[in-house]
């Protein structure tokens, strides 16, 4: 009997569990909205978090958001959810002015590996910044096709860097 009676109480937090998260993504959507910087950008996390497909259009509208975590976050998200209608609002962003803003476009245009982000990889390989290199060309082996490759082989291994050649 006390086996019966864990196995159906678990059975329910589980239910219960999945209820709450399947309405987590409209929730979070609402929290883009907020004055709060940190709310907005802790719904960021957990939309793409939750893959929410849902979200994206929300996602791409918070894309200006003031605040570099936001932005940081938002970016990541579109990344993790992976809906290539992404790839063209975020492409400016690898010569946004904050450095993890533009490591955070290089790495989503990594995740969603579509030719169209190749420009503002290649674009994100002449970074001053060595660690942007590094995750540009990251994101490049990540990107499928032989254009990928062409822009490896043509620009990161001309790099003065070691850890990018």
């Amino acid at each position: 009997m006390r086996v019966v009676s864990s196995a159906l109480a678990f059975g329910m937090a589980v239910v219960l569990l999945d209820t709450a998260c399947s309405g987590q993504p409209q929730g979070a959507v609402t929290d883009l909205l907020s004055d709060d910087p940190s709310v907005r950008s802790d719904a960021a996390f957990r939309l793409g978090q939750a893959r929410s497909k849902e979200a994206v259009d929300a996602l791409i509208a918070a894309l200006n958001d003031p605040e570099e975590t936001v932005r940081v976050n938002v970016i990541r998200a579109l990344g993790d959810i992976g809906d290539p209608k992404a790839i063209v609002p975020i492409v400016p962003f690898v010569g946004d002015s904050l450095s993890a803003v533009r490591m955070a476009t290089c790495q989503a245009l990594g995740a969603l590996r579509d030719l169209r982000g190749l420009p503002a990889l290649e674009k994100a390989l002449y970074d001053d910044d060595e660690s942007i290199r590094i995750v540009a060309a990251r994101a490049l082996g990540e990107v499928p096709g032989p254009e990928s490759l062409e822009v490896l082989l043509r620009v990161a291994l001309q790099d003065e860097s070691e850890r990018i050649r």
